[in-house]
């Protein structure tokens, strides 16, 4: 689904079957994860990551609390 055409995009059914034909194989901490962009800088990189695992530590220990 990358391409700019929408009528070269995959029918849901291949897109599904392509997603459950490399599901195996990712990672599970991939599927939690925050997505990148393709070109973000080394220190974007460190600072998103760092900022997104602390909000989630933030997130999780307020669902305890409640």
């Amino acid at each position: 689904m990358i391409r700019n055409d929408p009528s070269h995009w995959p029918s849901v059914e291949q897109a599904l079957e392509h997603w459950q034909s490399i599901r195996p194989h990712v990672k599970l901490l991939h599927w939690y994860w925050r997505p990148r962009e393709r070109e973000e800088s080394i220190p974007d990189v460190i600072s998103n990551d760092i900022y997104h695992i602390l909000s989630y530590i933030g997130h999780t220990l307020l669902s305890f609390g409640r």
